[in-house]
């Protein structure tokens, strides 16, 4: 049987599938989407509407998780791949050290160059 034969019918079915299967618990998966569970309770209850803001943390915490699934029923429930964050991380990481590298070269040549104007002047300043 294949993942889109076994769609939930409704968008608030596929959000309870996706809790179920991301923690269990409605504490642990508006943590890890970082929201209250009592917004999510609500939500799951008709008593409050379900925000883009809400979408958007759960399509942040999950990655994997399709978005046309959720919302439509439609397509596989998981993305193939999704969008590598950890790779992210690693290139931002790398960025940021080599920032502080270019800092600290900076410093030394801001400080050769003082150097160089206190100990030798231009001539137009003699």
């Amino acid at each position: 049987m294949s993942k889109e034969q076994t769609i939930p019918d409704s968008f608030f079915e596929r959000l309870e599938r996706i809790i179920r299967h991301n923690g269990g618990t409605l504490n642990n998966f508006s943590e890890q989407a970082g929201f209250s569970s009592g917004a999510l309770s609500k939500i799951l209850n008709g008593k409050k509407s379900f925000g883009i803001d809400k979408l958007f943390n759960i399509l942040s915490a999950f990655p994997l998780l399709n978005p046309v699934w959720l919302l439509l029923g439609k397509g596989p429930q998981y993305l193939e791949g999704g969008f590598d964050y950890q790779s992210l991380t690693q290139q931002v990481n790398a960025q940021e050290i080599e920032i502080l590298r270019l800092k600290a070269k900076l410093e030394v040549y801001e400080d050769l160059i003082k150097y160089r104007t206190t100990q030798h002047p231009p001539k137009d300043e003699e």
